[in-house]
């Protein structure tokens, strides 16, 4: 299939880039945004670019939503061609896990509007009249734009549904993107400037190819596509034009919206110039090349590898911890949400203490259904009232519900205790533990602490017990568990006394009580998830008939049933088996008859000496 370059006259690009935030604390700076627009623009629309540089757009740091929405419209109503859209900064997630790109003045707990929703890109995106759209993310969890540009609901990697798009993102769904410190670029649009500058002349899908390579080599988060139609087929890069390497000082971008040359620009025109186009190309390519690179040492890829998990895990910890600082529906809904995701807690809720009190707060979620509930409980998970948080209602509103609910079940202890904020303080210690619990697995702790449904201490740190949806567990001795199906097999009581877990009767006592609750909501739908499809059963075999010379046996295993007086019996499809022909002559002074019972079959004979079911070993026959 061949491949062609955008018409320059009508294609468009709009280059974002949010390196600063009003809010540092929440969003740290990304200094290496502004040098990711400068580089790429001159790429784009340098000597030997696609693009006209009045046509390619950049904004650094942009303050409202207003002038990106008017910048993305403005393109996308000219371009005819090619309409290309890039972002680099924040990626932040609203309380349904939808994405949005963080701009300036973004507030995390006001995403929906302080940030740049990817589905108002969405519509931006389809309405242009280009004929092939290019959109490229560089931010955390950018991977989730693949979900949000579709219009079926089948499509989930994608945007397939809308014609003519190409999509590449830093990352997964689920995965934060990286920016190393002290470097020029982020991580990957490093890799596409490298990719651009080595593979002069290249196809977008091939683009994509090299550009993952390049991450895949340094051990950074790899790369999303998702493609459709010939869009693949494009060459955004034919020839190469100077770019500063890595390891150069980052270019003077002014701030806002930008349509002539800069300071930058003028410079690289002039070094071109010096140079002259052949050398000006090497240069560029060189900068990027394998060989001018820092060549990383293990040690490098081990600290690289270390960091980036380390920080995916503090991202993970951080959302569960904010519910302590931001007592929104939001920022509880998405800690449930993803603790749910990460198998953290129970899809059937986490259980939390009403302070003392035997009764529970059960927190549900349904993502699908942006609801949240709060059920209470007693302490065998008797329902006693339920509370749906909507999403317009307001936080001191729903706490003042749970407060009452406790109050008409006449648990309320009295003036300055009836405080539901301690089970929500309660609940985020416990996501926060059984995250930390989880997130190495060298002792067993992952396939144990998973889904935990509640956790109760009846005295000090070495008297706490997790209850999952399968198993109790003591607290400190995580890879010890008790299943709830042998719960009945020995005596367990002694048993974890003797290990010196004295709390183990109130543990074992409460596990008995919740086990009937946990197999009800696994076995049935709770309305926040489905029920699992019971196995098959195998057909019980069919009755079978033995006939001895003086006993009787039915049952229906044909592999273990006897008459006990004759081992060599036939058996046989009852009332088929032979009549003997020759009976063995009645004993007057014979036993009355006796019967004995086994777990599969029953015999019936007048020789308790001899008579078995042949399912169980000999025993005295009854009369």
């Amino acid at each position: 299939m061949t491949t062609r370059q955008p018409q320059r006259e009508h294609s468009r690009a709009v280059l974002i880039g949010a390196g600063t935030y009003d809010r540092p604390d929440q969003l740290h700076p990304i200094p290496a945004a502004a040098n990711n627009l400068d580089d790429l623009h001159r790429l784009l629309s340098g000597p030997g670019g696609v693009l006209d540089p009045d046509n390619c757009r950049r904004v650094l740091n942009p303050a409202s939503l207003a002038e990106i929405g008017n910048l993305i419209e403005h393109a996308a109503e000219q371009a005819a061609d090619t309409l290309i859209v890039y972002y680099t900064g924040h990626g932040i997630l609203d309380s349904r896990g939808r994405l949005h790109l963080a701009l300036t003045n973004t507030d995390p707990e006001r995403t929906r509007w302080t940030a740049l929703s990817i589905a108002t890109i969405r519509e931006a995106i389809a309405e242009s009249s280009a004929s092939t759209r290019i959109l490229l993310l560089d931010c955390c969890f950018s991977g989730r734009a693949l979900d949000a540009l579709t219009d079926g609901p089948d499509a989930v990697l994608g945007q397939a549904d809308i014609a003519g798009t190409y999509t590449i993102t830093s990352s997964s769904r689920t995965e934060t993107s990286y920016a190393p410190p002290g470097h020029r670029n982020t991580a990957f649009t490093a890799a596409l400037l490298a990719a651009a500058t080595q593979h002069p002349g290249v196809a977008l899908d091939d683009l994509y190819l090299h550009t993952q390579q390049h991450l895949r080599r340094h051990a950074h988060p790899e790369p999303r596509r998702r493609a459709d139609n010939n869009a693949g087929r494009i060459v955004l890069f034919p020839r190469t034009t100077s770019i500063p390497g890595p390891s150069e000082p980052a270019a003077q971008v002014v701030s806002g919206i930008e349509g002539t040359e800069n300071t930058a620009d003028k410079a690289a025109a002039t070094s071109s110039e010096t140079l002259g186009p052949a050398e000006a190309q090497r240069s560029a390519g060189d900068a990027f090349s394998p060989a001018a690179e820092t060549v990383p040492s293990l040690e490098d890829i081990r600290a690289g590898l270390l960091s980036r998990q380390e920080q995916e895990h503090k991202t993970k910890l951080g959302v569960y911890e904010r519910i302590l600082t931001d007592a929104s529906r939001g920022a509880l809904f998405a800690a449930l949400r993803l603790a749910i995701e990460e198998e953290v807690i129970s899809a059937h809720g986490v259980r939390s203490v009403v302070w003392d009190t035997d009764l529970y707060y059960r927190f549900l979620v349904d993502p699908d259904e942006d609801k949240l509930t709060v059920l209470l409980e007693k302490q065998d998970g008797a329902l006693i009232s339920t509370q749906v948080w909507e999403p317009d209602e307001a936080i001191t509103s729903f706490y003042l519900e749970l407060v009452e609910a406790v109050r008409a079940a006449g648990e309320d202890r009295g003036v300055l205790l009836n405080d539901p904020t301690e089970s929500v303080i309660r609940l985020s210690k416990l996501l926060v533990e059984v995250a930390n619990l989880r997130a190495q697995s060298p002792m067993g702790y992952r396939d144990t602490i998973r889904k935990v449904f509640q956790k109760a201490e009846f005295g000090g740190p070495e008297d706490a017990w997790f209850f999952t949806e399968r198993a109790l567990i003591p607290a400190h001795r995580p890879h010890y568990e008790v299943l709830y199906s042998r719960l009945d097999e020995m005596d367990w009581s002694d048993h974890l006394r003797g290990k010196g877990w004295y709390s183990a009767d109130q543990a074992l006592h409460l596990a008995r009580l919740l086990a009937p609750k946990l197999a009800a909501d696994q076995a049935e739908s709770t309305g926040f998830g489905s029920a699992p499809s019971p196995s098959p059963q195998p057909s019980p075999p069919a009755p079978v008939l033995a006939v001895g010379p003086r006993s009787v046996a039915v049952g229906r295993d044909a592999v273990s049933i006897s008459t006990g007086d004759n081992t060599a019996a036939t058996l046989m499809p009852p009332f088929l088996a032979p009549v003997s022909q020759d009976p063995a002559p009645q004993d007057e002074s014979a036993p009355q008859s006796v019967s004995a019972i086994g777990q599969r079959s029953v015999a019936v004979g007048r020789d308790a000496g001899t008579i078995s079911t042949g399912d169980q070993p000999p025993r005295p026959a009854a009369p």
